[in-house]
């Protein structure tokens, strides 16, 4: 399962294609099926039509599922949710390291590889899917990440917790100042 930022088009064709000139991998594309990245795979010779999908949909955990290694070529990310979702369901993650796929990946849970090197992303991902013990033990140390720290529940109080205290910190200030 592989994802790119609509930014970053180019250099996640240009490392699909390193990927698949060496390995022949089949891919799971966590995208809409629309804008550049359809005709961008098609000009460079991709040897198949990936399965598409958004991955946040109802009902698409299915697509991340799919996939045996996620592979996160960004060149920027915020919270990358598409990420996190394929911790939850327990696959070995390789990303560039940038901030965003930094913060969140646990070191245990896959590798981060230099922003641009392609070669290095194609093997990091080979290793996993050569390797399936390593991919399992990092897929598992990913979803009991997930677990303990994306789950929505302790999300939602966490963020509630955090306004309250910014929200208390604010209506102190302005009692100061008044």
């Amino acid at each position: 399962m592989t994802q790119p930022t609509e930014a970053g088009v180019g250099a996640y064709v240009g490392a699909l294609v390193v990927d698949q000139a060496a390995r022949r991998w089949r891919v799971v594309v966590a995208c809409p099926d629309h804008g550049r990245l359809p005709a961008a795979l098609a000009r460079a010779g991709i040897a198949h039509r990936p399965a598409y999908g958004w991955p946040s949909d109802r009902g698409s955990v299915d697509l991340v599922r799919r996939g045996r290694c996620g592979r996160f070529p960004s060149r920027w990310e915020g919270l990358p949710l598409t990420l996190l979702e394929a911790l939850a369901v327990g696959r070995s993650i390789v990303g560039t390291d940038i901030p965003g796929i930094a913060e969140v990946l646990p070191a245990d849970a896959g590798v981060l590889v230099p922003l641009g090197d392609e070669a290095a992303l194609a093997d990091a991902v080979a290793l996993r899917l050569g390797d399936t013990g390593q991919a399992g033990r990092e897929g598992d140390a990913g979803r009991a990440f997930a677990e303990r720290e994306a789950d929505i529940r302790r999300t939602h109080d966490r963020l509630a917790a955090l306004v309250d205290r910014v929200a208390n910190g604010v209506e102190q200030r302005r009692s100061r100042t008044s």
